[in-house]
C-alpha cells in the first residue's frame, strides 16, 4: 500500500528529475535508443539480435528513428516519419510470432516512457491512458504464452530496473528506488508510469471498446473465433482499428500476425488488400516458411 511517505518521496524524485535536466528537450525526458540496440543492448533486454526476416518487418512498420514512430505523416515535414500504419506478417507455425511481438511491446513503451508527458505529445486529454494491447486467439494463449513472455522480457529489461519500481501482487520484485514511479503487473495488464497499459486480451472476448489504443497486435488471427465459435477477426480488426483511429488519427500502430488457415480467411485477404495498395498504410510480408523466419528451425525435421 503507498503510504504518505511514499507519494513525498514519489514527488520529490519526479521534482529532482526535472531539475538535474535528465531530459533531451521540452518533449523527451530521455533519448529514445534504436530498435537494435534496445534488444540487444546490456541496458535494456540484452537479447540475442532478431533474425534478419523478423527484424526487417519490425523496422519496416515502425521505422529506423524512435522520435519519428508516433508522428502524424498527415502533418509531419520529416522525411523519415513511418511509412506504414500496420503491417500484415503471414509466418509459419514456429517462426517466434509471440516473441517478437513481446519485444515489439516492450519497445513502444519504452518509447513512450521517453516522453515527458506521452498525452500532450499524442494530443489526448490530461490523464487519460494510453493502451497497448495485444490480442490472443484464447484465454490459454493470452495468459500462459504471449504474458508469460511479456513478463519474461521485463524481469530481463535493465532499464526498466534501474528506473522505476515493480510490483507484482502488492510486493515489490526489484530494489526499491526512493522517489521513483511503479511498474505494476497485474493479471492481464501491466500498467506503466505515464498512465500507459499493456493488455493481454482474446479474441473469446471482444470487450476493447472505451479503451485508447495506440498499439494494436492481433496475435495469430487467422484462429481467431468468437465464443460461438464464428471467425470474428474482421470485427475485432474493425473494432481495434476504429478505435485507434479516433483517438490518434494515423499515428497508431497495428500488426497483424499468423499463419493462415485457408485461402481466403482473415490474413491472406488482409494480405492480399496490402499487396494491392501499400499507399493505404499496410506492408505485407511472407507468406514465409517457419525456417525462413526463424533461422534457428532450418535443420530441425519437417
Amino acid at each position: 500500500m503507498t503510504t504518505e511517505h511514499d507519494m513525498i518521496e514519489e514527488l520529490r524524485g519526479a521534482v529532482a528529475d526535472i531539475d538535474v535536466g535528465r531530459s533531451v528537450d521540452a518533449v523527451w525526458r530521455e533519448e529514445p535508443v534504436s530498435f537494435d540496440e534496445f534488444v540487444t543492448g546490456r541496458e535494456h533486454l540484452g537479447l540475442p539480435p532478431l533474425y534478419p526476416r523478423q527484424r526487417q518487418a519490425v523496422v519496416t512498420l515502425i521505422g529506423e528513428d524512435p522520435r519519428r514512430i508516433f508522428d502524424d505523416p498527415l502533418t509531419s515535414s520529416n522525411e523519415l516519419v513511418r511509412a506504414y500504419q500496420q503491417a500484415v506478417l503471414l509466418w509459419g507455425k514456429g517462426a517466434g510470432k509471440d516473441y517478437v511481438c513481446s519485444i515489439l511491446v516492450c519497445y513502444l513503451i519504452y518509447v513512450l516512457l521517453c516522453l515527458r508527458d506521452p498525452q500532450a505529445f499524442l494530443e489526448l486529454a490530461p490523464r487519460e491512458y494510453i493502451d497497448v494491447i495485444n490480442v490472443a486467439y484464447n484465454a490459454d494463449q493470452a495468459k500462459r504464452v504471449f504474458f508469460a513472455k511479456l513478463k519474461a522480457r521485463i524481469e530481463g529489461w535493465a532499464w526498466l530496473h534501474a528506473n522505476f519500481n515493480l510490483v507484482e501482487g502488492g510486493r515489490r520484485t526489484n530494489e526499491h528506488k526512493p522517489g521513483r514511479a511503479e511498474v505494476v503487473i497485474n493479471d492481464d495488464f501491466i500498467e506503466f508510469p505515464n498512465r500507459v497499459r499493456a493488455w493481454s486480451r482474446h479474441a473469446e472476448n471482444e470487450s476493447y471498446e472505451g479503451l485508447n489504443v495506440l498499439v494494436w497486435i492481433m496475435d495469430e488471427a487467422s484462429a481467431f473465433l468468437s465464443k460461438l465459435k464464428r471467425e470474428n477477426a474482421e470485427s475485432i480488426y474493425q473494432t481495434l482499428k476504429t478505435s485507434a483511429a479516433s483517438r490518434f488519427g494515423l499515428r497508431w500502430v497495428g500488426l497483424i500476425i499468423s499463419y493462415p488457415r485457408h485461402t481466403d480467411d482473415f490474413t491472406m485477404t488482409k494480405h492480399r488488400e496490402a499487396q494491392a495498395d501499400p499507399s493505404l498504410g499496410s506492408y505485407a510480408d511472407g507468406p514465409a516458411k517457419t525456417w525462413e523466419v526463424n533461422e534457428r528451425t532450418r535443420d530441425e525435421p519437417r
